[in-house]
């Protein structure tokens, strides 16, 4: 009880604690996929409106102009250098977002401005460029056709130098004429990161990984890795989660969470350490294994209890087993009514029904012995009944009284074929000998009204079969079908080997009988189907076939086989 409480208890504790983790895992997703939408949606207000205003700068004409036929032979803008900068200056100064702009015309011309002057001096690697226009960006913004481009970080200068509150990621775009639809050149925009700081939210859930990044996956960083647009973590954390992301370390857990920006194609990413989530499924743990050892300490006190109960019951049972071995079946141990009980109950009942058996089989076998005795006594009166017949046989002759000497003779025959010496087998030849004596009696009687016709085959005359079948037989035809009929009448007995069996039929041409079922409870012929049924078994008996007034038939079926076994057995 144990070991399968145990068993079962750990299999469903790790099914549950499995199940609980991955519900709270997906609890977390889920609740942090809305969050993640939100800001999501608040970005992509924000990128928009970036956008807008640089869809504004293309729809103003004296920017426009700005850009017409400049072709100096500096990089920088020439004559409009001037209204250029303050222009650019008018663009930025409007959104708080924005800390720089560079334009680029298609010869290559480019004006720049920040609201850090630092920043003018990391534009001048541009200035001594052989080509601005070969830029990777420059690429990038052609093939967007006119669509705004993010990067995840400064395409203009590197920003590693810088703190996170300085660092920028860049819009680029390319210009074209609404009027012309040809393109004028390309736009950066320099926006703030810490400008996504307000979309992500509370930074401290209680957890030890941070809960936010921005990745820009389009564009791969020099560690191989998606460009951390924005991320609320330590560098240090940082790359483990990375290492995580992408896959290439995959013993660091953590339970990741994403979200797809439209505008820019950035992914929403929360993170969070799954061991900071298992607080809830290590407490679902400590229960389980808490209930783990309460069921064990449960199980082993019942089967203490039980096993206890068990033993003192089987050990009554086996002292009343010991008992009765010991040859006493006065049984006196009274049992409950629990499993053991019930058996020790039954065990009880089958010993004294076996004592009354015996009992009764020891009386059987007394009464087999005087049965014995008088059969014995039995095969002795029948020389006296015989002697007596026969003196008056001889006397009937010595008075010339034949029909009386032909009556008793006919009357001996008939008593010492019935009695058989004794034997339960009879071959058939005999059995029609008996017959025609018991006929020869009956037309003394009725003064030759009733006849035997006998039609049975001449090869099963020296065949064996139960006494006392065929005459009880003509006996109940007699009495019931001839001697009530008015008029002679006959009785055919007939006998055919068919199919391994004896078949006999007994045919009056009597009365007949209305209700074939009321001559099978009489005592004669029940007592032929019980001997019947009871020394060639079941399958074999008798068969009543009557028409009232005309006569009945009755059909006798053994088995030839059956027969020549019990024989050759003897009479055991």
């Amino acid at each position: 009880m144990i070991v399968v409480s145990v068993g079962i208890i750990s299999l469903l504790g790790s099914v549950i604690y499995g199940y609980s983790r991955k519900v709270i895992e997906s609890n977390y997703q889920s609740i942090h996929l809305s969050s993640l939408q939100i800001a999501s949606n608040v970005i992509e207000l924000q990128l928009n409106n970036d956008a807008e205003q640089a869809r504004s700068m293309l729809n103003d004409e004296a920017f426009k102009t700005l850009f017409k036929d400049e072709k100096t032979g500096t990089k920088t803008f020439g004559n409009n250098k001037v209204l250029m900068e303050r222009a650019l200056l008018k663009y930025s100064s409007s959104n708080n977002d924005i800390r720089d702009i560079l334009v680029v015309n298609n010869a290559g011309n480019l004006s720049f401005v920040s609201k850090y002057d630092l920043n003018r001096q990391s534009v001048n690697e541009y200035y001594s460029s052989d080509n601005i226009l070969d830029r990777s960006w420059v690429s990038d913004a052609i093939a967007a056709n006119g669509k705004e481009v993010f990067y995840g970080e400064n395409v203009l200068f590197s920003e590693d130098d810088k703190d996170d509150a300085d660092k920028s990621f860049s819009m680029v775009k390319e210009m074209i004429d609404p009027d012309t639809q040809k393109a004028m050149g390309f736009l950066v925009f320099n926006i703030r990161k810490s400008s996504l700081s307000a979309t992500t939210g509370t930074h401290d859930e209680g957890y030890s990984t941070g809960r936010y990044m921005i990745l820009d996956k389009a564009h791969v960083s020099e560690t191989g890795y998606p460009t951390v647009v924005y991320s609320t973590d330590s560098v240090e954390s940082l790359k483990r989660i990375m290492d995580a992301y992408t896959g290439s370390d995959s013993d660091i857990h953590y339970l990741f969470t994403t979200y797809e920006n439209e505008v820019s194609g950035w992914d929403m990413v929360n993170v969070v350490d799954k061991k900071d989530l298992s607080g809830t499924t290590k407490y679902i743990g400590l229960m389980i294994a808490v209930l783990c050892l309460v069921m064990v300490a449960l199980s082993a006190y019942l089967s203490y209890r039980i096993s206890k109960s068990l033993t003192y019951r089987l050990g009554r049972l086996e002292k009343t087993i010991q008992q009765v071995s010991d040859g006493n079946y006065d049984i006196e141990e009274v049992f409950d009514n629990s499993e053991v009980g019930k058996i020790g109950n039954q065990f009880k009942k089958m010993v004294n029904s076996n004592h009354e058996l015996n009992d009764k089989l020891l009386k059987t076998k007394l009464k087999e012995r005087e049965s014995e005795l008088l059969l014995l006594q039995t095969q002795i009166n029948p020389h006296f009944l015989y002697n007596t017949l026969d003196a008056l046989y001889f006397m009937a002759v010595i008075h010339s009284e034949d029909e009386i000497a032909e009556m008793v003779h006919s009357l001996s025959d008939t008593f010492r074929l019935s009695l058989n010496r004794g034997e339960k087998f009879i071959t058939v030849r005999d059995e029609l000998n008996r017959l025609k004596a018991y006929m020869k009696v009956q037309s003394f009687r009725y003064k030759d009204r009733f006849s035997l016709i006998l039609n049975v085959e001449e090869g099963i005359l020296d065949s064996k079969i139960m006494v006392f079948i065929i005459q009880p037989l003509v006996e109940n035809a007699f009495y019931h079908g001839l001697e009530p009929k008015i008029g002679k009448g006959w009785i055919k007995v007939g006998g055919i080997r068919s199919n391994g069996c004896f078949v006999f039929t007994v045919e009056d041409n009597g009365v007949g009988m209305e209700d074939i079922s009321a001559a099978l409870t009489g005592y004669g012929l029940k007592n032929i189907e019980e001997r019947i049924e009871l020394y060639y078994g079941e399958g074999y008996g008798l068969k009543f076939s009557s028409t009232k007034g005309e006569g009945t038939i009755v059909t006798v079926v053994v088995p030839e086989e059956a027969e020549e076994a019990r024989l050759s057995g003897g009479d055991d």
